[in-house]
């Protein structure tokens, strides 16, 4: 029957066929025995909402209705029709039913459904291609020829496991022959081969194509290049590697915890730095905090808890202890975490851990060595308070700060020679008292500039050493 042609049946308002004519057995396939005082439901797609009850209702109000609507056939066909539907009125007037006008669109629905499809796979990025029940190809997109490197006219007709990579055959053929007996196949990733002989990362959806008789006709296929994300993943992985080691060099982990859900998240390393396999953590607060020394478990809850509730960074050296009893020292600091909702609500903590426990028994060691020192000085100083007295009235008694060197036994006066007070107090005397000029101050200012010469880079020499000793024993800061 030609798709223009027009063909009629009555349906009473209770949705019964009551009329059918020769044009419908055509269109349909049913007799008219077989159809009349069947509900038209049965015309109806099974997976669809049939339009007759809403139609027959506005019927009922003496409204004309026209639809479009898939109907089916006695073999199971599909037609896509064009209704038009008004009152049928018996000889008083009244309205007995409805008179259903019927036009086979389905190659016209078909053509216009063919012409959306070539401009949606025009303007798709993805390749998108068919099979026919041999595997061959049938169609062919612009963006099938970007992936694989073949034109339309060279891909239509080539199987579609030339699209494969051979060591991938048989697992592309089992997708196939899937999609063949009626199940989609999803995110089928394989190696896709280009015309050039290169093999490209794809992932591949599958789903069967079914003719008007709802049988499956073939394998529309849509491969999606995945260069770039196993690039994005490869670098992620590096990424995540280099971080772990870092993490490792570092003896410093990360931690989240999310207030909403009470859970706790921790890295790789700090699940070492706690003793802890991953399997065995829990995952919440109470779980975090149970591996923190007794003593220091209610200052570090309370100072989370505050962190978030005033938001403000969290940060505080604290003990915890292992599994194995081991104690350990960790410097935590955490930011507040917001939500990603409004960017204002607080949503938690996330932040670092650091093993610091052989820094916090060299900085204890350091300590410990500062107050030895401190106090040995402190003794020396106290038991050398009558030698430096002695020495010092010695001094003053010997350089003439009290009376003349000259008066002095004869080897007192060669071991004061010695001591440049004595020749800074005789130039001084000669200045002040006697009026010598530069000249006359000569000798003695030699004889300092000797000392000078002598004790100056003695002095530096000794300061060096005292320095590099510091150095050595750590104790130079505290100095």
């Amino acid at each position: 029957m030609s798709t223009n042609e027009q063909v009629a049946f009555l349906v009473a308002l209770d949705g019964a066929v009551v009329g059918w004519g020769s044009g419908a057995e055509s269109l349909f396939g049913y007799q008219a025995d077989e159809l009349v005082g069947q509900p038209v439901s049965v015309l109806a797609a099974p997976e669809g909402t049939s339009a007759f009850p809403r139609i027959l209702s506005a019927v009922a109000r003496g409204e004309g209705v026209e639809a479009t609507e898939t109907m089916v056939g006695k073999d199971g066909t599909r037609f896509e029709v064009a209704l038009a539907v008004s009152p049928a009125r018996n000889g008083g007037g009244r309205i007995t039913g409805a008179r259903a006008v019927v036009r086979d669109v389905t190659d016209e629905a078909a053509e216009e459904g063919r012409g959306r499809l070539a401009a949606l796979l025009e303007a798709l990025g993805d390749a998108v291609y068919t099979l026919d029940l041999r595997g061959v190809i049938r169609t062919w997109n612009p963006g099938a020829e970007r992936l694989y490197g073949y034109r339309g006219h060279e891909a239509v007709g080539l199987p579609g496991l030339s699209l494969v990579a051979e060591s991938r055959h048989d697992d592309a053929r089992m997708a196939i022959d899937c999609v063949l007996a009626g199940e989609p196949v999803q995110l089928f990733e394989i190696d896709a081969r280009r015309k050039d002989g290169v093999l490209v990362p794809v992932a591949l959806d599958l789903w069967p194509v079914r003719s008007r008789s709802g049988e499956v006709s073939g394998v529309s296929v849509i491969a999606c290049d995945m260069t770039e994300q196993r690039l994005a993943g490869a670098a992620l992985a590096e990424s995540v590697v280099r971080l772990r080691e870092s993490e490792s060099l570092a003896h410093v982990g990360g931690w989240v915890w999310d207030m909403a859900t009470g859970a706790v998240q921790w890295s790789e390393e700090l699940h070492r730095i706690h003793g802890l396999d991953p399997v065995g953590f829990a995952g919440t607060l109470d779980a975090h905090l149970a591996l923190v020394h007794p003593y220091d478990r209610e200052p570090v809850r309370s100072a989370m808890e505050a962190a978030v509730a005033a938001p403000h960074p969290f940060e505080m050296e604290y003990r915890i202890v292992r599994p194995n009893g081991e104690v350990r020292w960790l410097y935590a600091r955490a930011e507040v975490a917001l939500a990603s909702s409004d960017s204002v609500t607080v949503a938690g903590l996330w932040g670092i851990g650091q093993d610091i426990t052989e820094l916090t028994a060299y900085r204890k060691s350091l300590e410990q060595k500062v107050r030895e020192r401190t106090e040995a000085l402190q003794l020396a100083i106290q038991k050398g308070s009558a030698l430096v007295w002695l020495l010092g009235s010695g001094i003053w008694f010997m350089t003439g700060t009290l009376f003349p060197v000259t008066t002095l036994p004869k080897p007192l006066r060669l071991l004061a020679d010695l001591i440049p007070i004595t020749h800074s107090l005789k130039a001084m005397r000669l200045a002040l008292l006697q009026g010598a000029g530069f000249f006359s101050l000569g000798t003695e200012l030699v004889i300092l500039a000797l000392f000078s010469c002598v004790l100056l880079p003695m002095s530096l020499w000794i300061f060096s050493c005292t320095l590099r000793r510091a150095r050595l024993e750590g104790t130079l800061s505290f100095y």
